[in-house]
């Protein structure tokens, strides 16, 4: 008797494309830059913006680069991807710990919500994301001899 399901295309993963989009819609970490004018006009401590505006732009300027790499199948950039998906999630808990430390906490929840929500969402993206590069057909495809 014959199976019924199609066979498996050749080509890169599903989940693989998937990882690349949450990868590469971190580039909306970009917003991170409207923090500045707060600083400017001492709502937020510097202590507080300074290291966050950092990282998001950081990530969010690698992000294309990270996203277009990892099409290039390989174990060096799987291995950057997962690199720079660490240090991205690694930014956004050092952020919510300094706004915890600083007290920026009670504005960003008070006034501005949609600062906390898309912290949020970029670490839900994060943790998908690390899940996605770690199953076993995305490991297997990119790990390949």
């Amino acid at each position: 008797m014959q199976s019924s399901t199609p066979p498996k295309s050749p080509g890169r993963p599903s989940v693989l494309r998937y990882a690349r989009f949450l990868i590469a819609v971190q580039v909306l970490r970009l917003i991170g830059l409207s923090l500045i004018p707060l600083l400017q006009n001492n709502t937020l401590p510097a202590s507080f913006v300074i290291p966050t505006v950092i990282g998001d732009t950081s990530t969010a300027v690698t992000a294309p680069i990270i996203a277009y790499a990892l099409g290039h199948a390989g174990p060096k950039t799987w291995a950057a991807s997962l690199v720079w998906n660490g240090i991205g999630l690694a930014d956004l808990f050092y952020a919510q710990t300094l706004a915890y430390v600083t007290g920026a906490t009670t504005y960003l929840f008070g006034s501005d919500i949609l600062i906390p929500f898309g912290a949020y969402l970029a670490a839900i993206f994060h943790i998908v994301t690390f899940v996605l590069l770690l199953e076993k057909r995305t490991v297997n495809q990119l790990l390949k001899p």
